[in-house]
């Protein structure tokens, strides 16, 4: 049953995404917000209850709805637990960036891919060359494949083994939005906003995400450059990327690089970054950096590999090869854990 709930689903979104403004995710904002505003009155403890209230009761009123819905026959649990996935996966909502910068790409409209890349995470892309472009589209799009595809799968999964049907990916959905969301409104200099609340949030995300991650990770070895992902794994715990809000994303993130022949660290966006580089005998960091690949404005035009930073710095930069060979290797790890889902249902149901 979970895996003809996960392939409804995703067939449903193909034919009809969900768009990113939609009356669930309106609703689930507005939980947000109010479990932010009646939750906390700057006491650590009281973050905690606000977390409950915007993660674990919808979390348990989906499981309690799954479990009555099995208490009456198969179909309504299926349909549920296909509903729910729908709403939680969103492959969707982030292909179809990845297909218009990488069109844009195609013709030569490096303004049209700045400017899409800059609507979908809004970022600074104003003097970002190709290369970086190429950059950031592939390391978003690999954490977005995690965090609404495979992040959501094993959460799901997990949820289904203990008998709580689609409760795992609702989970693992609403801990990483609320966390995200009450940084963002941090940020934005949100009052009602308790200072310890992102973070007691984004601790909780952190434990959430542990195996999900390690899973999505170990997904992107098997289905890509083997050798090269475990090489970048081992290294991603010393080496963060730069835009992973976690170090089980960046477990994600170097996995995701090594599957598609790019090394790992990442590049180098920042002055902080740049201190850490190697500098080669008489130069500084700033020179080595400058030696490595050269800096824009605003990022970095391509990955310097750490073993030749050293006397004699190299360069490979990120091309549309890299994000080609990404695209195959989201659908091959799909395709793989379709078919292994699958597989275990059979084996299950013959036995």
């Amino acid at each position: 049953m979970a895996f003809f709930a996960i392939v409804c689903a995703l067939l449903i979104e193909q034919v009809y995404p969900l768009p990113l403004h939609n009356p669930v995710y309106h609703l689930y904002r507005q939980l947000a917000d109010w479990a932010a505003r009646n939750f906390t009155a700057g006491k650590p403890g009281q973050g905690w209850l606000a977390w409950a209230a915007a993660v674990v009761l919808p979390t348990a009123l989906v499981a309690v709805a799954y479990l009555g819905f099995e208490s009456v026959g198969w179909l309504p649990a299926w349909l549920w637990s296909a509903a729910v996935l729908f709403v939680t996966l969103g492959f969707r909502q982030f292909s179809h960036h990845i297909t218009g910068i990488r069109d844009a790409l195609d013709v030569g409209d490096e303004i049209r891919a700045r400017q899409l890349l800059a609507e979908w995470k809004s970022v600074e892309t104003a003097h970002l060359p190709r290369s970086g472009i190429m950059r950031q589209v592939i390391e978003h799009a690999v954490l977005d494949a995690h965090r609404h595809v495979f992040g959501v799968l094993v959460a799901f999964l997990i949820g289904a083994a203990l008998g709580l049907g689609p409760a795992g990916a609702v989970l693992f959905r609403a801990s990483e939005y609320v966390a995200r969301y009450w940084r963002e409104q941090r940020k934005l200099g949100d009052g009602q906003m308790a200072d310890t609340l992102p973070d007691q949030a984004q601790a909780v995300w952190n434990w959430i995400n542990w195996i999900p991650a390690r899973a999505t990770a170990a997904s992107f070895a098997v289905a890509g450059n083997f050798e090269q992902a475990v090489d970048n794994w081992r290294q991603a715990a010393s080496t963060p990327g730069t835009i992973a809000s976690t170090d089980a994303e960046a477990v994600v993130l170097a996995s995701a690089m090594g599957a598609v022949d790019l090394p790992w660290p990442l590049a180098l966006d920042n002055q902080q970054d740049l201190a850490r580089l190697p500098a080669p005998a008489g130069r500084g960091p700033a020179e080595a950096a400058d030696a490595a690949g050269g800096v824009s404005e605003t990022g970095v035009e391509a990955y310097a590999a750490p073993e030749v930073t050293q006397a004699a710095p190299a360069a490979i930069t990120v091309g549309m090869q890299h994000l080609q060979l990404l695209v195959g290797l989201v659908w091959r790890a799909i395709l793989m854990w379709g078919g292994l889902i699958a597989l275990v249902g059979f084996t299950s149901w013959i036995s």
